[in-house]
C-alpha cells in the first residue's frame, strides 16, 4: 500500500468508529459514551444522533422534543 492508502484507511476508520459509537456527551470535564451501537443503538427522532441504550432517551441525553430541521442531505442544519 502507498502512504495515501494508509491515510485513506485510517480516515474510514474513524468515520466508521465515529459513526457506530454512541454520541452521548455529559457535563463538562467528564467522559463521553463510547458505547458500541453497530449491533444495538437507537436513532433519536429528533437530533438524528445515534445512542446506546442506555442514553436512548430524549430526556436522557438533553435532547429538546422538538424536530430537528434537516439539510437536503438528511443532516441536522447548524445553528448560527
Amino acid at each position: 500500500m502507498t502512504a495515501s492508502e494508509d491515510e485513506d484507511d485510517l480516515l474510514l476508520d474513524s468515520v466508521i468508529k465515529e459513526t457506530w459509537t454512541c454520541h452521548y456527551v455529559p457535563g463538562a470535564n467528564l467522559p463521553s459514551c463510547k458505547e458500541d451501537t453497530k449491533v444495538v443503538g437507537h436513532d433519536c427522532k429528533y437530533c438524528k444522533r445515534r445512542f446506546c441504550i442506555k442514553h436512548r432517551a430524549p430526556e436522557t441525553h438533553g435532547c429538546s422534543t422538538k424536530p430537528v430541521k434537516l439539510t437536503k442531505y438528511g443532516r441536522p442544519k447548524l445553528k448560527k
